[in-house]
């Protein structure tokens, strides 16, 4: 999966933008938390034990939770840990590898999160937000309003991953 890092000051749009992105996908499906701690997610899981096909979008982690070797797993292999619940050791499995989307105002991910993650900055220029309320004062003048065809987004929401062999794959490295 492509995991995504978007960054940018304080109040820049980060938030809008997971939230915008979140609209196109089903409740059970996404997994949106605002706090979480390094180690939560050794623990934390899906219903029916399984990342694959499911989003986790964190929004404005901090550096240790960013920099965690538990988010690294997790978004490389899945989980595999041992850990000490009530004075004992227990195995936890956690299968598969959710799609992760991170906001985050200053912080630096290290270079092994860093060669797992697309990153984005947000274009806080004045330019970008004149055209912003431009663009928004303009359908408000117009009585447009912004939308989906829902009836697309149910159809989206029901693709299946469909894996495809390409015959000659191999001439692309010439």
């Amino acid at each position: 999966p492509l995991h995504t890092l978007i960054t940018g000051a304080s109040s820049g749009g980060k938030g809008i933008l997971i939230k915008s992105f979140i609209s196109f996908y089903s409740g059970e499906k996404v997994f949106y938390k605002t706090k979480v701690t390094p180690e939560a997610f050794a623990y934390f899981k899906p219903k029916e034990n399984n990342w694959n096909g499911k989003l986790l979008l964190l929004d404005d982690i901090g550096y240790n939770t960013l920099n965690s070797d538990v988010l690294k797993v997790l978004m490389s292999d899945g989980l595999k840990t041992l850990a000490t619940i009530n004075m004992k050791g227990q195995e936890i499995e956690i299968l598969g590898r959710p799609i992760v989307f991170i906001t985050t105002t200053e912080n630096t991910p290290k270079l092994e999160i860093l060669n797992r993650l697309v990153i984005l900055n947000v274009n806080e220029s004045r330019e970008q937000t004149e055209n912003i309320k431009k663009n928004k004062s303009k359908k408000a003048m117009e009585g447009l309003v912004e939308s989906y065809n829902r009836e697309m987004l149910e159809e989206l929401k029901n693709l299946n991953k469909v894996f495809v062999m390409i015959p000659y794959a191999n001439l692309i490295e010439e």
